[in-house]
């Protein structure tokens, strides 16, 4: 850890800030959810060593740190305003912004205004490498494409879920977590990602000694089980 080698020039290092919400401050968690679903996306990159900087909350002072200690090629960042809080039919205003770390030159950005918030993170994903003269495989062009749900109301309970599992782990956070999943695939039954998170946070509840019983477990495994399938 003591060590830091120039990484390799093949692979193009971008860090990701938490794209500011601008819009109520109900929907933190929703302009949190739509950043780290983005980054999900980045990852599947070959050429992209993607680093994610939602754990800071000073965004100005987290980007200058990793571009100093990690050799950080370009950051990215962005505005998130949702005309109607909480309403998961509402349009919303992302406007990402690509930035070279060298000379602080404005590389690509772009204003969405959509309903369709799922698409436009894949969409987000390919124009980042596009502007980096990133080449896709045909793999990770499907992998883009994937939208984990067509339904906006169950994504916005899993978004919701989100906030709560991953906030602490306190007991109370885990059980609202659990209700958010479960009324996701309620929703959509074909939603797997909601059904992954739904499998770990049954598991985490048994293993905090929440509920140390193994009807808890069965919970866990009948949720993965969707996933799967």
């Amino acid at each position: 850890p003591q060590q830091q080698a120039q990484p390799s020039s093949k692979v193009i290092r971008l860090v990701v800030l938490p794209f500011e919400n601008l819009g109520s401050v109900e929907d933190e968690y929703f302009a949190d959810g739509i950043t780290n679903d983005i980054i999900a996306r980045l990852v599947d990159i070959r050429s992209l060593g993607v680093i994610s900087a939602m754990q800071h909350n000073n965004r100005e002072q987290s980007a200058k740190q990793m571009v100093k200690e990690l050799y950080v090629d370009y950051i990215l960042q962005g505005t998130i305003h949702r005309e109607q809080s909480t309403d998961p039919n509402s349009r919303v205003r992302i406007t990402p912004q690509l930035i070279k770390t060298t000379d602080d030159t404005l590389v690509w950005t772009k204003a969405y205004e959509t309903t369709e918030i799922v698409r436009i993170q894949s969409d987000i994903a390919e124009q980042v490498a596009r502007a980096l003269d990133i080449a896709l495989l045909e793999p990770e062009r499907r992998a883009l494409k994937t939208r984990p749900t067509e339904n906006m109301e169950a994504y916005e309970y899993y978004l919701r879920g989100n906030d709560y599992f991953y906030r602490s782990y306190f007991e109370n956070d885990f059980r609202i977590a659990i209700q958010m999943y479960e009324k996701a695939v309620e929703l959509d039954p074909e939603f797997a990602l909601a059904y992954t998170n739904l499998s770990k946070v049954h598991a985490k509840t048994y293993w905090f000694n929440y509920d140390p019983n193994e009807e808890r477990i069965a919970m866990a495994k009948q949720a993965v089980d969707e996933a799967i399938r």
